[in-house]
């Protein structure tokens, strides 16, 4: 009986050991200021995506605010933080070149260009709930100037799950950052 005792207390001892802990999620260094991965993030799926911080902090009224964090909301609601900030970057992106509007609500609206625009309902809706509360954050995140690296020059997107639209050129290709794979600023039209 006590052999058979000692057997089972050195077999537990030994799957104890060979039972990994749960270790703390890795942390991310942008800039000397460490960025603790997000929950719902999948820290290796794309690990080329880092953000950083530009100076210039941007002007926008209440509206435009809210037309921001709609866009980021609808476009990328359930994706990461850094994908929720590369939707504001192009829409900013957008912005700069004037063809799409003089203001963020102008852009985010221009016909047909993003997908729930089209849909009245949706158009028309409040948001609310977590990722509108994430979204709204995301959106003061980026008017305080953080940033995707690498998207500096790209005004298209669209999601992984979709056959590649007519438009996207492979070779103008720059970044996938969760379900959205972003291209630079020429493309076929």
């Amino acid at each position: 009986m006590k052999t058979s005792s000692l057997i089972l207390l050195g077999s537990l001892t030994l799957l104890q050991a060979c039972v990994q802990q749960p270790t703390q999620s890795p942390t991310h260094t942008v800039h000397g200021t460490i960025l603790e991965p997000e929950q719902h993030q999948e820290p290796t799926k794309h690990p080329q995506v880092t953000t950083y911080t530009v100076s210039t902090k941007l002007s926008v009224s209440p509206k435009e605010f809210h037309c921001l964090a709609k866009n980021i909301f609808h476009e990328s609601g359930v994706e990461s933080k850094y994908g929720k900030i590369a939707v504001a970057q192009v829409t900013l992106n957008r912005l700069k070149t004037g063809r799409w509007g003089k203001d963020i609500c102008s852009v985010v609206y221009a016909k047909k260009q993003f997908s729930w625009t089209i849909n009245k309902k949706i158009r028309n809706s409040i948001p609310k709930g977590k990722l509108w509360e994430e979204s709204v954050e995301v959106a003061k995140m980026f008017v305080n100037g953080k940033r995707v690296r690498g998207l500096e020059n790209s005004h298209f997107y669209h999601t992984d799950y979709i056959r590649r639209p007519y438009w996207a050129d492979p070779s103008k290709k720059v970044l996938v950052v969760g379900q959205h794979i972003f291209y630079s600023e020429d493309r076929k039209i």
